[in-house]
């Protein structure tokens, strides 16, 4: 809504996200086996706060080629860096009869951490999206149900701006524009500051995976599979 992007451009515009961690998957197994995880995590971790810290800067007259591509691919970049090596840490450490244990673990903690920080961000986001929305249109004679409804999300504030006079539309939809791009900033600030918390986290309490047992159980672990597939 924000660039006028209609369903199928908006998807097509999100593809460098894809590209990024697609193109990472196969380093990040390699950059892992020869540094140790704990490099490689606190590298992604802080290559997805800088993704964050630039997208949170971006702006309705942000170029695509450069900032917006740029953000993405650096949080692509990070979470794929990030999300094998760290798996291979926590299994690494484990005995194999403790393996299905420590995998179903790894996994439920990643879901939680997802949910959990969707909750977060996304209530940053309502918290300044709402009222900045209410401030701008304050001048506004809009009736109280079509502002809380335009206050829920950016594509109802569309809707409403469609059935508003024709000399108002225009002052709904930048309000609109601001008002998500203000709360966009906010919960990008907040994901920058998680990813630089989970930075020194991992620099300080992860194992690195030349701490681990060096011996031939390594070739049973998901990184070096991860390599192996990629070498392939």
């Amino acid at each position: 809504m924000v660039r006028g992007y209609g369903t199928l451009s908006a998807g097509v515009h999100t593809l460098p996200f894809a590209v990024g961690a697609g193109v990472a998957a196969p380093v990040a197994a390699r950059l892992a086996l020869r540094y140790g995880t704990k490099a490689i995590v606190t590298g992604g971790l802080a290559s997805m706060a800088t993704g964050f810290a630039w997208a949170s800067t971006l702006g309705v007259e942000s170029a695509y080629w450069g900032p917006v591509v740029g953000s993405m691919v650096l949080i692509a970049a990070g979470l794929t860096l990030t999300t094998a090596p760290a798996t291979e840490a926590i299994m690494g450490a484990l005995p194999k009869e403790k393996a299905g244990i420590g995998s179903a673990v790894n996994d439920t903690a990643r879901e939680l951490g997802g949910t959990f920080g969707v909750a977060v961000v996304g209530s940053v986001f309502s918290s300044i999206y709402g009222p900045k929305l209410a401030q701008l249109l304050s001048g506004i004679p809009i009736p109280a149900p079509a502002m809380a409804a335009a206050q829920e999300s950016v594509v109802a504030a569309a809707e409403v701006a469609d059935q508003a006079p024709a000399t108002a539309r225009g002052t709904i939809l930048d309000a609109a524009r601001s008002a998500f791009l203000d709360g966009m900033a906010a919960g990008c600030r907040v994901a920058a500051l998680a990813a630089i918390l989970g930075a020194l986290a991992a620099l300080t309490c992860l194992p690195n995976r030349t701490d681990l047992e060096a011996d031939s159980d390594h070739a049973d672990t998901p990184l070096t599979a991860a390599s192996s597939t990629a070498s392939h």
